[in-house]
């Protein structure tokens, strides 16, 4: 049985560090409805307005794992209007979507799916849209979405990696505040056992899986819309650059909440004045530095 996927990494923000996936991940709530707007609106950008780049048939099925505050999976639902569409979340919304063809189920996605009993067990189409920082172990998940694809089924992975980066300094480079600040969001997450790089070994992890046709693109979307010129790209940055300094609060808050500040050798009082260090970095140094996220 061959199943075909196609893996997409964009250079974009995540809506919430880790509302998707499991119960122990590092989670924050900034703004979640503004939010998860922003970075649909975001997604739609960088996508030429399509919600989905595999192949498919309204009258298909998909599943959405982790689907968070399921604005893309109401989107794809409604666009899709003959296309059974489930959306699995730990604390999916309620009575929100009034689509006949949309159903929003509570499970994690680590665990035994239950979540789809007295639902179809295989779907045309699996996503699993921004979940870097919320899944602990990617080869078994990657197995079980090919388990339950259809033969011929195709898995879109968009993602991100936990960092920013620079065409100036290298992303370990100490003298810039907001790379600091990032190596501390990804050693609170490596603590929970995230792996913020993750998406460099997705293509290799989805081959061992048995998924064949893998595709890669690879998006750079800067935090400044002055570094870059074409319409498109500028409103690209808008988004990013407000999704960054919205992930700066919550993060930090996240962090300090859970005093993992302790682990991370730095005094709460230091986060939150690294927190305002990086911030200040993006809005004064984004063009120069050329800060972006790939």
């Amino acid at each position: 049985m061959e199943h075909a996927n196609y893996y997409l990494d964009l250079s974009v923000e995540k809506e919430e560090i880790a509302r998707l996936g499991t119960s122990d991940s590092i989670q924050t709530s900034h703004s979640a409805d503004s939010s998860a707007d922003i970075q649909h609106r975001l997604w739609q950008t960088l996508l030429n307005d399509r919600l989905l780049t595999v192949p498919h048939a309204d009258n298909g099925s998909l599943l959405d794992l982790g689907c968070g505050s399921a604005v893309w999976t109401s989107a794809v639902a409604e666009a899709l209007s003959q296309t059974t569409v489930l959306g699995v979340d730990i604390t999916p919304p309620t009575d929100i979507f009034k689509l006949n063809n949309l159903k929003l189920l509570r499970g994690d996605i680590e665990a035994p799916w239950t979540f789809l009993d007295g639902h179809p067990e295989h779907y045309d189409v699996i996503t699993l849209r921004v979940l870097v920082s919320a899944i602990h172990d990617w080869p078994s998940l990657i197995r079980r979405c090919f388990e339950h694809l259809k033969p011929g089924g195709w898995i879109e992975v968009p993602d991100v990696t936990i960092g920013t980066f620079s065409d100036v300094y290298d992303w370990r480079d100490e003298h810039s505040p907001l790379m600091r600040w990032y190596q501390c969001y990804r050693k609170g997450a490596s603590a929970h056992g995230i792996d913020g790089f993750a998406n460099e070994n997705r293509a290799t992890c989805l081959a061992d899986q048995g998924f064949t046709t893998i595709s890669e693109n690879f998006f750079r979307c800067y935090l400044d819309e002055d570094a870059v010129d074409d319409p498109r790209d500028q409103q690209i940055a808008r988004f990013t650059r407000e999704n960054v300094l919205g992930l700066l609060n919550a993060v930090t808050k996240t962090m300090q909440n859970r005093d993992q500040w302790a682990l991370l050798n730095i005094t709460s009082e230091e986060l939150e004045q690294l927190r305002e260090d990086a911030r200040e970095d993006i809005c004064q140094n984004a063009v120069a530095r050329r800060y972006h996220w790939v």
